[in-house]
């Protein structure tokens, strides 16, 4: 027989036993558990089928059949004696049960083996070891040698699947024109013999499924596709890649790969374009032709193969795409960043969907990170401006008189003119102006900064509004740190006074202008008022 399939007869066992009252049918029923017991312990320390030339399976179809029958009558006429009596030859029933499937399924390896069944006999070599786990209360000396069997059985059946596996699908990496070959089915033995009928990829993954193999398998399919085609591709997307397709199989392979010039800082679409499509082409390989015909039946593998194959080139994509998408200018990025790689998440979308990439949030935090580092220098050039001290001073203001504060302590120095800068009235047509007088040159860099700032945040469309408002705050609080360690020459702290008046005439108002352009939830709230109290 080709596959033997599983008996689970139901039998009355003969009218005989029907007649018999219920206690006679509980003692009827321990003698035959103890003579098919016996028989099984045979058979299995034997190797073979028991005494009788009968299979022990049949013979426990049997006695399960009594069983039921025992039970509807004991339920009829309950006793403790007669439920207690019943529980223990039904617990030794289900062993028995064990016992004699897995002596089956492991007796039957060979033959499916012969056949080309692998998937049937690693199957078999499964259900064997579960049903011989559950067997605990047998004799040590059956179980030991029924383990025995077994292992040699599963030894025979990882040979065949990896075998199989071997045949099926070949990877070269190793020389100077790298391919994987997949064949679509085996027809004959390790000895040539041929089989009944063809092992397919899917009796080869199920069986490899079944034995505990599969994943190692598809890790090494994985990795041989992600540094064998993905990766090289990732840093000379132009190299074409190839697939030969037949009845028999298919092939996949790359052209020859020259050593990498140096790369352009930025992408082109044209790239990405390039890359995207020589991408989906082994995508398409591993969909088509390694899982042909059975992706659905191994969706699990398949899934496993695509995320392996992403892990590995995920650390490239991050250090080396995304920084290369980066624009210059951050109104570019939509364009620049966001664009390329919706491009990529479709030709992954063939094995994984988009979240399961992580790209967008990656795209995401790429964002954050540009308006971090604008932040980090603003911050910067506020703490080298104060740093940097000094007395130098700048003209500003709209209307009233000059004040010269150097000239008024009496150093003879003049300040800076600096018209223009920092005048409420140049900057605003606000009725209010600031009355001219003398700053701090630091002063008057750091509302020139802040004012920078704050317009790169109308630049994006309102995305890192956020930021850069408390950028702008946190730097006004650096500054308001530092004056209170300030000297208090009669000179310094005029010019300190002078700041401080600068400061809130321009927090008073500071982003009145751009609060249109910003998201509903920052111009609720934003506002520098508060600051006023640091000056």
């Amino acid at each position: 027989m080709n596959r033997r399939q599983r008996r689970q007869r139901r039998s009355g066992g003969g009218a005989d036993f029907l007649e018999l009252d219920v206690d006679a049918q509980l003692e009827r029923l321990e003698a035959q558990v103890a003579a098919v017991r016996a028989a099984t312990y045979e058979a299995i320390l034997g190797g073979a089928v028991d005494s009788a030339g009968g299979d022990p399976l049949d013979a426990v179809a049997t006695l399960n059949g009594h069983y039921e029958v025992c039970s509807e009558q004991v339920g009829a006429q309950p006793t403790d004696e007669r439920i207690k009596q019943l529980d223990g030859v039904g617990a030794a029933l289900q062993t028995l049960v064990r016992l004699a499937k897995a002596h089956a399924n492991v007796r039957d390896v060979d033959e499916q083996l012969e056949h080309g069944d692998v998937a049937a006999a690693a199957s078999a070599v499964a259900e064997a070891g579960t049903m011989l786990a559950e067997a605990g209360s047998a004799s040590a000396r059956v179980l030991g040698a029924l383990h025995t069997q077994l292992v040699r059985a599963r030894a025979a059946v990882r040979a065949e699947a990896e075998r199989m596996a071997d045949a099926m699908l070949r990877i070269d990496c190793a020389s100077a024109v790298r391919a994987v070959e997949v064949v679509f089915s085996v027809g004959a033995g390790f000895d040539g013999a041929p089989f009944d009928s063809a092992a397919t990829l899917s009796d080869m993954f199920f069986a490899l499924r079944e034995l505990g193999l599969a994943r190692a398998r598809a890790d090494a399919l994985a990795d041989a596709l992600a540094q064998g085609w993905l990766l090289p591709l990732l840093h000379q997307p132009h190299v074409r890649v190839h697939v030969a397709r037949s009845a028999l199989g298919a092939t996949l392979s790359i052209d020859t790969l020259a050593r990498a010039d140096a790369r352009r800082p930025e992408l082109v679409s044209e790239e990405i374009e390039q890359l995207a499509t020589r991408w989906r082409v082994v995508l398409e390989f591993v969909r088509d032709a390694v899982f042909a015909e059975c992706a659905d039946d191994h969706a699990d593998v398949v899934d496993h193969v695509a995320r392996r194959m992403w892990a590995r080139v995920r650390p490239a994509v991050h250090a080396e795409l995304l920084p290369r998408l980066v624009p210059a200018e951050l109104d570019a990025l939509d364009a620049a960043c966001v664009a390329p790689l919706h491009v990529i998440e479709d030709a992954w979308a063939l094995l994984l969907p988009p979240e399961a990439l992580g790209l967008r949030a990656a795209a995401r935090a790429l964002l954050q990170t540009f308006v971090a580092s604008r932040r980090r220098d603003l911050l910067a050039a506020v703490a080298a401006v104060v740093a940097a001290g000094g007395s130098n001073t700048a003209e500003v203001g709209g209307h009233g008189p000059v004040i010269d504060v150097l000239a008024a302590a009496g150093d003879g120095k003049k300040g800076k003119q600096a018209h223009g800068k920092g005048k409420a009235g140049s900057a605003t047509d606000d009725a209010l102006h600031f009355l001219r007088c003398a700053v701090s040159e630091q002063a008057q860099t750091l509302v020139d900064s802040a004012r920078q700032t704050l317009s790169l945040s109308s630049g994006d469309g309102g995305r890192t509004a956020a930021l850069y408002f408390h950028a702008v705050r946190d730097a006004f609080a650096l500054y308001a740190c530092s004056m209170a360690a300030a000297g208090t020459e009669a000179r310094r702290v005029f010019v300190a006074f002078n700041d401080c008046m600068y400061f809130a005439h321009h927090l008073s108002a500071l982003g009145l202008r751009l609060r249109d352009k910003w998201p509903p939830a920052l111009r609720a709230s934003a506002t520098f008022v508060d600051l006023l109290a640091l000056f």
